[in-house]
C-alpha cells in the first residue's frame, strides 16, 4: 500500500528524486527556502525536530558503558 502511494505521488508531482517530499519532512528546510510558513507546517516541523532530539538523547543514554 505504501509503495502504491509513493508511485502515485511520483506520477502526480513528477518528483522522481522526492525533493519536495523531503523538504516538507526536513525540519531545517525552513531556513533554506523563501516559501511562506503556515502555522500548521511550523508546528509539524517543531514536532519533528523535537522527536529527532529525543531519538539522539535516547541513543546516547542507551550506548553508555556501565
Amino acid at each position: 500500500m505504501v509503495v502504491s502511494f509513493c508511485i502515485l505521488y511520483i506520477y502526480t508531482a513528477k518528483d522522481c528524486a522526492l525533493t519536495n517530499f523531503a523538504n516538507v519532512i526536513n525540519p531545517f528546510s525552513i531556513m533554506l527556502k523563501g516559501d511562506p510558513l503556515n502555522l500548521g507546517i511550523l508546528i509539524f516541523k517543531v514536532i519533528i525536530a523535537y522527536l529527532m532530539y529525543q531519538f539522539v538523547v535516547s541513543i546516547r543514554q542507551n550506548t553508555r558503558r556501565k
